[in-house]
């Protein structure tokens, strides 16, 4: 296989709707929606590896919603734990999207409606382009995407509720090339499918239960230690 073949291969495999699948990063197994989450769980790795963050979990929990119509649970793609300004450990959670939809705000807003105190990241994959094709899709006369759209700027304006996060900002300021993906080993999945609910509870992904998991200094306790 020739250099330029092995680096189309390697970019493909890094595309964001390319399918994703059973892999093995820093010793743990998941099985990961995308490509992209793929990629997330890998900086988060290299992160936890250089001790800027403590540790990482992928799908911990299922939150459930006080509405009985629509959206009833939500599973953020993963927690981090990490150390805030004030010297305090912190966890945040985390969702990936290479594209934000109107169902995705939505989910969003009755998350934070219902959890006012846990802190959440929407992680973008592009967030410029993002921007830009929502912007030409509300000029178009789309209310979904207006709605996204107005959402997304509130977030960046304030991130009181929802931290707006750049991933090719974050691609830049580290320097990541094709090879932030060797730290993922693909591997055979485990007995019991790739369906949701099965998925969940291989992926270790457990009810996040309330007051009781809420310390003193504000911080979620880590689904680890549970």
């Amino acid at each position: 296989m020739s250099p330029f073949h092995r680096w189309y291969k390697a970019r493909r495999a890094c595309a964001v709707n390319s399918q994703g699948g059973w892999f093995m990063i820093g010793g743990r197994t998941h099985y990961f929606k995308s490509r992209f989450e793929v990629l997330v769980a890998c900086h988060w790795q290299h992160m936890s590896e250089l001790k800027v963050i403590n540790s990482w979990w992928y799908e911990p929990y299922l939150f459930k919603f006080s509405k009985k119509r629509g959206i009833t649970e939500y599973c953020p793609d993963f927690e981090i734990s990490h150390r805030n300004l004030q010297g305090h450990n912190e966890n945040l959670l985390v969702e990936c999207k290479g594209f934000v939809q109107d169902k995705d705000v939505r989910k969003i807003r009755q998350f934070v409606k219902d959890y006012p105190e846990c802190k959440l990241m929407l992680m973008v994959q592009n967030l410029k382009r993002l921007m830009k094709s929502l912007e030409k899709h509300a000029t178009a006369g789309r209310q979904t995407a207006l709605r996204t759209l107005e959402a997304l700027q509130e977030w960046e304006k304030d991130s009181s509720q929802v931290i707006l996060s750049d991933w090719t900002r974050i691609q830049k300021a580290n320097k990541y090339g094709l090879g932030l993906f060797g730290k993922a080993t693909p591997v055979d999945k485990p007995v019991g499918g790739r369906g949701y609910n099965k998925r969940q509870i291989l992926n270790q992904c457990k009810n996040f239960r309330l007051p009781n998991e809420i310390p003193q200094d504000g911080a979620i306790v880590d689904p680890g230690a549970l």
